[in-house]
């Protein structure tokens, strides 16, 4: 479902279920989506889709989910060829994917309410100025209210 500001948050539960229900560590037969290759394509366009605006933040659980039935470089697929490169640059995307979610478990932690989406996180990873503005932001929300000494110690760990 779409609104105003994207997906609709509830969406990536259903999601997140799919992804579930296809999990490579299901036999195959049962699983909705079996192809490890569509699996991850699937996981990566959902979270990383430029229609999707969601918060980062208010679809943590469901991405973290997801991340977690990723199926894993060494699968024991047999590919080559232009879906063996595929892979490659996908599983790369996947490891991408680990640094955006520690990050997000980070703000998530700290209850700091900064409206980046997935895809702005990996935008912020080859554009300068999206992540310079990423910054500045994550300044001025830091820095909107009074945080004792405690949440600096807390925050620096």
């Amino acid at each position: 479902r779409v609104n105003a500001s994207g997906w609709d948050p509830a969406s990536f539960k259903m999601i997140a279920e799919v992804v579930k229900a296809s999990s490579p560590t299901l036999p195959g037969d049962e699983r909705i989506i079996r192809a490890p290759l569509t699996m991850l394509e699937f996981i990566l366009g959902a979270l990383y889709s430029d229609d999707q605006r969601s918060r980062a933040m208010d679809i943590f659980s469901s991405a973290d989910e997801m991340y977690g039935h990723i199926p894993q470089q060494d699968v024991g697929l047999s590919l080559d060829g232009k879906d063996a490169e595929r892979w490659a640059v996908l599983q790369q995307q996947a490891d991408e994917l680990q640094h955006h979610l520690n990050c997000v478990e980070v703000l998530v932690k700290h209850n700091i309410a900064l409206s980046l989406s997935f895809a702005d996180l990996r935008r912020g990873c080859v554009n300068e100025p999206m992540a310079v503005r990423s910054l500045w932001n994550l300044f001025r929300v830091l820095g909107a209210k009074y945080r004792p000494a405690s949440f600096w110690r807390n925050f620096r760990k």
